[in-house]
């Protein structure tokens, strides 16, 4: 049994089907699609914003290597070679104040100190009078050198003998 509709009827089935498919193809395939094109235009802003970003923190960084680049390449030798002309300097003057004072050097020697301050650690040995005479010096010096430690002992024996163990840091 076929269904005899008219023209009118035909057109308003087809106008129908028409919407159903359309209503199906939207719903089920171009909205999906949509929303995943939705979210990778904000992810790719969020990219784009994030290269941005990098790319000015690039450009800050290369204007700072340019100011720095020649000072760093010059610095640090420089830096090497005043602070092994001051620690011996240093190892100098304190050469020449334990022989001034007469006491007996055994050993200097150098601990790897932080910023502009040497330290030294001297084993010597001598008389109470030439250590006096020793601090004395080694306060007139124009290096600027604090004690840390000083530990004495004495020998046992008849001369007054000491042995002295002095931590001290010059200060550049």
């Amino acid at each position: 049994m076929a269904i005899k509709l008219s023209k009118r009827e035909k057109t308003l089935a087809m106008i129908a089907l028409g919407a159903a498919m359309f209503y199906v193809f939207y719903q089920f395939l171009l909205v999906p699609k949509l929303e995943e094109t939705d979210k990778l235009k904000t992810e790719a802003k969020k990219l784009r914003l994030e290269l941005k970003v990098a790319e000015q923190k690039i450009k800050i960084l290369e204007q700072v290597e340019k100011r720095l680049g020649t000072v760093e390449q010059r610095q640090p030798k420089r830096e090497a070679v005043e602070v092994e002309e001051e620690a011996l300097k240093v190892l100098r003057a304190l050469a020449q104040t334990t022989s001034s004072s007469k006491l007996k050097l055994l050993s200097i020697k150098p601990i790897i100190g932080k910023g502009n301050t040497l330290r030294f650690e001297l084993l010597c040995t001598g008389t109470y009078q030439q250590l006096y005479s020793f601090l004395e010096i080694l306060h007139g010096l124009d290096i600027l050198m604090l004690i840390d430690s000083l530990n004495v002992t004495s020998r046992g024996s008849q001369s007054g003998d000491l042995d002295i163990k002095v931590s001290l840091t010059a200060h550049l």
